[in-house]
């Protein structure tokens, strides 16, 4: 905690100087709105520090294939995990390090996008397409989304038909990774629509990591005048690709040969991911507003190996109601009702392993009270679970103006993550290696994780230009669920393990997140260091102490995968010419753990650097990027090499 204060002191007094040296007349934004933080739209003013936006520019500027490409640079992500190039798995972290993944919610317009069997989005079958910005709420959000905001909520946005729009996109990248996208829609006094999709391939860098994915996503508004509106959001999206698997050559021996062999050459996995949601508003009277949506999503993973025997085949399925009344007096009143559904067939024995259903029921209740300088939030749902009973969530949400460029926030709130299906009901699987053997089961005792956590943030708005943001953060967890080896004495074995889930103890999280935007100086700090108007910068620092203990131990030690610090920044330049070129720079401490046999564990700092230049003209835009100019070898995961330089180039047309 020492450290986290000390931390936090030097980011404060940095805000503070910034104010003197570069104050000016400005006040709050009053545009833009937010609609993550309180399920209903809120003006910049009235948000907290603990939230951040993906821009419809960032978007744009970013050239995206999937949505982890847009995280990676955003204030309190401790990480987006890679596991290889397109297509291999890619997981989102906030303000936590260990295997808590599935402790962040991702939702695309509201609609859960976490897979029902393991806990985790993965963000590379979530395309980079038809998007208009990215929401993220840090810290506990269980209060209006119920299970896994237990540290935070990522709501992706799409795009909405505005009116007439035709883009198309090619673009190519190493490793003969090529992307096709087009967007097509239209607008008139009663119909719209926008239709979307893209079509990716690669070879991969790996042996055997190759990806080919299609998705498709249609928009549909119809103005029914004093009926209400109606929105309707189907998307289809496919994916097929190889498993190369582990790879322990050291990064010291990286020759570009022996790391990107694969321990499993044959494997292939298939994905299928299909959502429908059906929106419909309508003002009952001229203070409420009725929002309401049916849902449903369907999921189908095929995994085969057939080199270690295994054909699994894994279906889910989340069918719902939402809806949710905006009264007079602030007053937001919800409820939810969910059947979600998981199917495990193993097609090598033809036997269904697992054919399990929950059902959830859910309300939710909110009421803003504004007595300036000084407006707070409190919020309390509850979650019906079928297997593992009740949770109640409160959240407190504080905003106090100082003046009229400074504001402090304050959030406290209790969240959970339930046990997911594998957890609970994951078939007996043995194997049997040379005198080594063992198992994995699930656990149908386990409860959920429960956590309560806080943030304390303020934000100084430094002159037209520039606006700082710091936050101070924690979160103690208990029932932590994770996945225990066993060694069990079996007769005929040197050893034996018995893997399944248990609540093994607690954890905490704190730490430091501090970001500055500003568009025309490098360090706003210091006038002397100002540069031209056209150039515009981005730094944001994130520090998290991550500790965890089993019920066994006295002593709290680090998480696995927990960088300390993490810093990113970008600096951009555009001439009159609309020439615009951009360098940013991605830092990532080092990473060290003891596991649970005291073995040491350690993940090398690493520092990238990338740069991008892109030219408009007419209709058309043109850029090459280069991601990790100086080739650097790392990993985010042990184990799992990662490419170094990677050349991009594409053209987008746009009317």
């Amino acid at each position: 905690m020492r450290k986290v204060f000390a931390v936090s002191c030097v980011l404060l007094v940095s805000s503070c100087m910034s104010a003197v040296f570069g104050f000016e007349e400005v006040k709050f934004d009053s545009g833009t709105a937010f609609i993550t933080l309180t399920r209903k739209p809120e003006l910049q003013k009235n948000l907290s520090t603990n939230v951040s936006l993906v821009s419809q520019n960032k978007i744009r500027e970013t050239n995206a294939i999937t949505i982890g490409d847009l995280l990676k640079d955003s204030v309190g992500i401790t990480e987006v995990s890679k596991t290889g190039t397109l297509g291999s798995t890619s997981n989102i972290r906030i303000r936590s390090g260990g295997d808590t993944s599935k402790q962040v919610l991702v939702m695309i317009d509201g609609l859960r996008m976490n897979n029902l069997a393991t806990g985790a989005a993965n963000l590379s079958l979530l395309p980079a397409d038809n998007i208009e910005r990215i929401e993220i709420v840090r810290g506990p959000s269980s209060s209006l989304y119920g299970s896994s905001a237990l540290n935070g909520v990522v709501n992706i946005i799409n795009k909405k038909p505005k009116g007439k729009e035709l883009g198309l996109t090619l673009q190519s990248e190493s490793y003969n990774t090529n992307v096709l996208k087009a967007t097509y829609g239209d607008k008139n006094d009663i119909f719209s629509w926008l239709l979307s999709g893209s079509i990716n391939r690669s070879d991969g860098w790996r042996e055997n990591s190759d990806a080919n994915s299609s998705h498709l996503n249609t928009n549909i508004g119809i103005d029914l005048k004093t009926s209400g509106k109606i929105k309707i959001n189907l998307d289809y999206f496919s994916e097929e690709s190889g498993i190369p698997g582990s790879n322990y050559t050291k990064l010291s021996v990286y020759d570009n040969m022996k790391e990107r062999t694969a321990t499993t050459p044959n494997a292939r996995e298939n994905d299928n991911n299909n959502y429908l949601q059906i929106g419909h508003e309508i003002p009952i009277t001229e203070n409420f507003n009725l929002n309401s949506k049916i849902f449903y999503r369907k999921t189908n993973m095929e995994y085969k190996d057939t080199d270690n025997f295994t054909f699994d085949n894994n279906t889910t399925d989340n069918a719902g109601v939402t809806l949710q009344l905006n009264a007079p007096k602030e007053i937001v009143i919800g409820a939810d009702v969910q059947n979600q559904t998981y199917k495990k067939f193993n097609q090598l024995t033809e036997q269904e392993d697992i054919a399990k259903t929950f059902t959830i029921n859910s309300f939710f209740i909110q009421k803003d009270f504004a007595f300036f300088p000084l407006r707070t939030t409190i919020g309390l749902r509850y979650d019906g679970h079928s297997v593992y009973g009740d949770q109640i969530n409160p959240r407190l949400n504080s905003i106090y103006v100082l003046d009229p460029y400074t504001k402090f926030s304050l959030n406290i709130g209790r969240a959970f993550v339930g046990p997911t299906f594998e957890d609970l009901y994951s078939p007996k699987r043995t194997w049997d290696y040379f005198g080594y053997g063992g198992e994995t089961k699930g656990n149908p005792t386990l409860v959920p994780e429960i956590s309560c956590g806080y943030d304390v943030g303020m934000e100084n708005i430094l002159n037209e230009n520039t606006t700082s943001r710091i936050t101070l953060f924690r979160s103690d967890i208990q029932d932590k669920i994770e996945w225990v080896d066993n060694n069990v004495p079996t007769a005929g074995y040197v050893k034996y393990d018995l893997w399944k889930p248990e609540n093994i103890g607690e954890a905490y999280n704190q730490g430091v997140e501090y970001e500055i935007d500003s568009n025309s100086s490098i360090l706003p700090v210091i006038d002397y260091f100002s540069v031209p108007k056209d150039f515009s910068n981005q730094l944001n620092f994130t520090y998290v102490d991550s500790k965890g203990r089993n019920n066994s131990s006295e002593q709290f030690k680090t998480l696995q995968y927990t960088p300390q610090y993490r810093t990113n920044y970008s600096l951009t330049y555009e001439n009159s010419f609309s020439l615009k070129q951009t360098i940013s720079i991605e830092y990532t401490s080092e990473q060290k753990w003891i596991d649970d046999d005291a073995a040491e564990h350690k993940l090398s700092a690493r520092l990238l650097f990338n740069y991008k230049i892109t030219y408009n003209f007419d209709y058309t835009e043109l850029f090459a990027a280069i991601n990790n100019l100086s080739d650097v070898k790392y990993q985010s995961r042990e184990n799992y090499p990662l490419p170094g330089i990677v050349f991009k180039a594409g053209i987008t047309f746009r009317y």
